[in-house]
């Protein structure tokens, strides 16, 4: 039999080779005794993790279809499972309504159809024995249905976790934008900075730009992501829910909150949608606040001076709206030609600017 580490080890070794193992290799039987609940003392097949963990050829960087042996497949009565820390998932969140599909599928074809993913827990405080970390809804789902949760058993470190987890969930429509963000700022505040290395969550330290070209993506795309993060609170609360919020909404309203002045003004009307009584569409609330970002500053409206065209009309007008906001007004008609408007508009620029 061999141990947990050399396990690790083979695991991770196939994925960094791209090994070509077929999933139609089945491995040996693994039986874990359960005190309790269906499903006890049985043998499982293992199965191989299918499409899922093909797709961590992208996150690797290469072209090539990546398989692998799964010998280590267990049915684990999923009280003694624990959501792992770092889970991208709202706990909270899970019910019969937004585990419909996976719980019709499950009954459809009388048995979980893809393993999770856990780590063991070795003498944990509330008694589990097992993390979960790639898996959660099924893992939710076995217990609501009272089955027994299928999972491969891996002895990861966090950051090899995350991995694991972010290659299976990259597609998932149901992760907002805005969740992906925080997994990723998270991963690198936790796991993947000098303190997570020192405490052992992982191997090596990654900035975003190297965590970017570890998953596969482009610095850019990681910077655009991130900048979710940077999302004022009150900003956030304005939507009708984080899910709601897109990439391509922080990227609207960047230059607005990067300036002090477009920023208050910004987060003033998002406090405003807040408190409304009818909350408006992710849409409207964008729209709303990059129009309160490219307002002009408010104050009174005084006239400083106008000046006659040959004409013998006003041609040029020169008002001051607020503290600092300077306009002028030219009345075409009223000048001869550009040579007399310009003079006109130079003689009220020296003169007020």
């Amino acid at each position: 039999m061999r141990n947990k580490t050399g396990r690790t080890s083979n695991f991770l070794a196939s994925l960094q080779n791209h090994a070509a193992a077929a999933d139609t290799s089945l491995g040996e039987v693994v039986t874990e005794s359960l005190k309790d609940g269906p499903g006890a003392n049985e043998s499982v097949t293992a199965r191989g993790l299918g499409d899922r963990i093909a797709l961590l050829s992208e996150a690797l960087g290469g072209n090539q279809e990546i398989c692998h042996f799964n010998q280590d497949n267990v049915r684990i009565d999923p009280k003694r499972c624990r959501p792992w820390m770092f889970h991208d998932r709202n706990i909270d969140a899970l019910n019969s309504e937004t585990c419909a599909d996976l719980i019709e599928g499950f009954q459809e074809a009388g048995r979980q159809t893809t393993p999770g993913l856990v780590r063991p827990l070795n003498n944990d405080p509330d008694g589990y024995a097992y993390e979960v970390l790639v898996g959660l809804r099924r893992w939710w789902v076995c217990q609501h249905l009272g089955w027994q949760f299928e999972a491969e058993i891996r002895n990861l470190d966090d950051g090899e976790a995350f991995i694991a987890s972010d290659v299976e969930n990259r597609s998932r429509k149901d992760l907002s934008d805005y969740e992906r963000a925080w997994k990723y700022r998270r991963s690198l505040l936790e796991i993947y900075s000098e303190d997570g290395v020192a405490a052992g969550r992982a191997k090596e330290r990654h900035t975003q730009e190297s965590l970017a070209r570890q998953l596969g993506k482009t610095a850019g795309w990681m910077t655009q992501l991130l900048d979710l993060t940077e999302l004022p609170e009150e900003v956030v609360r304005a939507f009708p829910s984080p899910h709601d919020i897109l990439v391509n909404h922080a990227r609207r309203l960047k230059e607005f909150l990067d300036d002090a002045k477009a920023r208050s003004r910004v987060i003033n009307k998002a406090i405003e949608i807040a408190q409304g009584k009818h909350r408006a569409t992710a849409k409207a609330v964008v729209s709303q606040l990059e129009t309160a970002g490219k307002a002009s500053p408010t104050g009174p409206i005084k006239e400083l001076g106008s000046y006659q065209g040959s004409g013998g009309a006003r041609a040029v007008r020169v008002e001051r709206k607020g503290q600092r906001d300077l306009r002028f007004d030219l009345t075409r008609a009223s000048v001869r030609d550009i040579e007399e408007a310009l003079e006109l508009l130079q003689k009220a620029l020296k003169e007020h600017f």
